[in-house]
């Protein structure tokens, strides 16, 4: 028999025996539940309608409002053999006392509740020995299927470990040879079940990295390594797809500039992942662009300019695509402080050159003093100056807003 046969037939039954023992314990907590709801809701609750009753007689003052309503609320709580008889007397006399206030009157009622009581009384008493009953059977019951089942669970836990623990441990002295390299190591499990198997692979695995190591697949698969660790030390975010589109490789910068991660990246078929990824989508379209990309990583906005790179065999035909985004978040930051700089400088002359022209009005006012022809020319010249400067100074400034406002657009 199979190791997976035997331990699915132990489970099996141990599935079996704990589903047969929730299974009646759920039963008979079903039945003690229904038991105790009978008892409170049938047999209890006629007693307190009693009671209540008796309290409507025991008091001098008209009472009959009270006693009607728990009279209705007992009618429609009959639930033992002979409650209904008694309360339909009760019924007859209540309506009789209504008419004729007799204290005779109030001694049968008294009676026929009393009679209610005893058979509610004994109802529960006989309900309590049925529950009581019922719990001991359960007890009985699920005492002998968990003894059953701690036995077999018992006989499990101690012979199946010692069935399974030396093939474990020679198979953990292999892994740890074939750890170690030492591709020579070799188990040999006498058994036809699936420790053979397992044996068996893992002598096959063991031949094939022994052939392996000797190989130059080896050198292949090391050079390819190799370039793998250049690409993801490279600051520039790449990847690398191939003819039909599907990702051969990504580095961690643009990983992290996607935002997935690189096991839902990798072989996937990219216009699958741009589906969901805005980013890629507009990285996939085979344009490169001079204009900035502005991508939110590593927690702030960075800007990026894409290039892409036909690969070509040595047939020179297409074999891939190769995107590169590189960094020039530093580059737009200091264009963005030169267009500020800029900006403040043609907003800070505008102020004193204002005053200029004021002072310059000021002098060619006669109401100030008369110039003569030499300062009248010298004071026209330098409103000259003073417009040129202006019109230099707002030049700036709206050269500075649309650099922002084209920033803005990108």
């Amino acid at each position: 028999m199979k190791i997976k046969t035997k331990i699915s037939l132990g489970l099996i039954f141990l599935f079996l025996a704990i589903l047969l023992t929730g299974g009646l314990g759920v039963w008979y907590l079903h039945q003690l539940s229904a038991d105790a709801k009978n008892i409170l809701q049938d047999n209890y609750e006629t007693l307190e309608y009693s009671k209540k009753m008796l309290e409507s007689l025991e008091k001098n003052t008209n009472e009959n409002k009270r006693f009607e309503q728990n009279l209705i609320a007992q009618e429609q709580n009959i639930s033992e053999i002979g409650e209904k008889d008694v309360t339909q007397q009760l019924r007859a006399k209540f309506n009789l006392f209504k008419k004729d206030s007799s204290i005779s009157h109030i001694g049968s009622m008294r009676q026929y509740i009393f009679q209610l009581m005893e058979l509610n009384m004994n109802a529960i008493i006989r309900k309590n020995q049925v529950a009581t009953k019922r719990a001991d059977d359960a007890i009985t019951l699920l005492s002998f299927v968990l003894a059953a089942v701690v036995l077999f669970t018992f006989s499990f836990i101690f012979n199946f470990p010692n069935y399974i623990a030396e093939p474990i441990a020679e198979l953990t002295k292999g892994i740890k040879e074939i750890a170690n390299k030492n591709y020579e190591q070799r188990l040999h499990f006498k058994a036809n079940d699936e420790f053979g198997d397992l044996a068996n692979a893992f002598n096959k695995m063991a031949e094939k990295l022994n052939n392996y190591e000797h190989s130059n697949l080896a050198e292949l698969l090391f050079e390819k390594r190799r370039i793998e660790a250049i690409i993801n030390n490279m600051n520039d975010a790449i990847i690398g797809l191939d003819e039909q589109n599907n990702v051969l490789f990504v580095n961690q910068i643009a990983v992290q500039i996607l935002g997935l991660k690189e096991s839902e990246i990798i072989g996937k078929y990219a216009p699958d992942i741009a589906l969901n990824n805005d980013l890629l989508r507009s990285l996939l379209q085979n344009e490169a662009s001079s204009n900035p990309i502005k991508i939110f990583a590593d927690q702030k906005e960075s800007y990026f300019t894409k290039d892409i790179l036909a690969v070509k065999n040595a047939e020179n035909t297409a074999s891939g695509t190769v995107i590169i985004l590189k960094n020039i978040t530093k580059f737009q930051e200091s264009d963005l402080e030169k267009d500020n700089f800029i900006a403040a400088i043609s907003h800070e002359l505008k102020t004193p050159i204002s005053a200029i022209k004021a002072s310059l009005e000021l002098l060619t006012d006669e109401k100030n003093g008369k110039t003569n022809k030499i300062q009248k020319e010298l004071i026209n010249k330098l409103k000259q100056e003073a417009e040129l400067i202006i019109m230099i100074t707002n030049e700036l400034s709206k050269t500075a807003q649309n650099h922002d406002d084209l920033l803005e657009k990108k």
